[in-house]
């Protein structure tokens, strides 16, 4: 079970950084795009602006499952008993993935103890 939670919080950092990535680039290009279009209408101008604040702070929520998937990973590996999984699990359960966080809330003490 801790192999389980551990692969889909790695998927979850991966999807997270992929995605971070790829709405920070078309942040960036809807930003050059608005930039370069000086004698265009002005409302094309104003919808390049609010598509490159949107997807500019998409990139920003999307570090949250980075952040706390690595944090719930290093818990879930010093982890001994399952006292010290309830928070994690919870907090992996809402920001990283459905999937990990349950399988975290759902361990045993045995499940911790094997490597």
């Amino acid at each position: 079970m801790k192999l389980v939670a551990k692969i889909f919080i790695i998927l979850s950092i991966v999807s997270g950084a992929v995605s971070f990535v790829v709405f920070l680039c078309l942040g960036i290009v809807f930003k050059f795009l608005d930039i370069n279009q000086i004698n265009s209408d002005t409302n094309e101008n104003l919808v390049l602006s609010i598509l490159s604040i949107v997807y500019i702070v998409a990139s920003v929520t999307s570090i949250i499952p980075i952040i706390v998937g690595s944090i719930c990973l290093s818990l879930l590996n010093k982890a001994t008993s399952k006292q010290q999984l309830i928070l994690p699990g919870v907090l992996c359960l809402i920001f990283v993935s459905l999937v990990s966080g349950i399988v975290m809330l759902c361990m045993n003490d045995k499940d911790l103890q094997v490597q």
